[in-house]
């Protein structure tokens, strides 16, 4: 599992980035973080969009924004 992040995640938790990788960890998630300034072209191709959070599961899915994550979490019972 990746989060691609901006460098808020590194000052605070407030941020969407910041309450992504929060939320997942709070799940028992460990998610490997790369960040990004600001996403551009590599984000919009991976995930229609250049803004970070951006989340690719292990199963290959892409949650492009913060709602999704959070859903996506909801869904889930914890790391498999």
């Amino acid at each position: 599992m990746r989060l691609y992040a901006d460098f808020d995640l590194l000052t605070s938790e407030s941020r969407p980035s910041g309450v992504a990788y929060a939320l997942l960890r709070q799940a028992g998630y460990r998610p490997s973080v790369e960040y990004v300034a600001g996403g551009g072209v590599r984000l919009s191709q991976l995930a229609g969009r250049p803004r970070p959070p951006v989340l690719v599961t292990d199963t290959g899915d892409v949650l492009s924004s913060l709602p999704d994550i959070r859903d996506w979490i909801a869904r889930t019972a914890g790391p498999r």
